[in-house]
């Protein structure tokens, strides 16, 4: 009953960092349009974070088996090479988070344009959709055109 309760009590601890780690791994998911390279590495980071905690909650529900089997000696050799891979995933995961925020981004406006796309092409007879043909001037920018127009000034009052 004791390791049920010891398993059980390690899983709850582990569900909020968990929690909050895949909600940063979708959110920095999603934000990869708007920061580009940082929301990849920030998301990575939170990937290798994740991996450290699953590693943790593994090696907790492992303890009691390791103890019982193979005695102090055993577990302290391998609490040693847990620590080590712990602390390797914890600071590399770290690392990118910080890389993530320091990160240079593109400035705003520095986008790459999009492909220039050709004009339809014109073909005789055929009516021009609304949204080609161009606006017609206002009737008072234009004059008649059977009546030229006298410069400005000199106009017969």
């Amino acid at each position: 009953m004791g390791n049920l309760l010891y398993s059980a009590i390690a899983f709850l601890l582990s569900l909020l960092p968990a929690l909050v780690l895949i909600t940063g791994v979708i959110l920095t998911a999603r934000a990869r349009r708007e920061h580009g390279r940082a929301a990849t590495i920030g998301m990575w980071g939170c990937v290798v974070l994740l991996l450290g905690l699953a590693l943790r909650v593994a090696w907790s529900l492992l303890v009691p088996m390791l103890v019982a089997d193979g005695g102090m000696d055993t577990f302290q050799v391998l609490m040693l090479l847990h620590g080590a891979v712990d602390a390797l995933v914890t600071m590399t995961g770290l690392a990118l988070l910080v890389w993530a925020v320091v990160v240079r981004r593109a400035r705003p406006g520095a986008e790459t344009p999009a492909p220039h796309t050709p004009a339809p092409v014109f073909t005789p007879g055929r009516q021009t959709p609304t949204w080609e043909a161009p606006a017609p001037p206002p009737a008072w920018e234009t004059p008649a055109s059977h009546q030229p127009r006298p410069p400005y000034g000199q106009e017969p009052r």
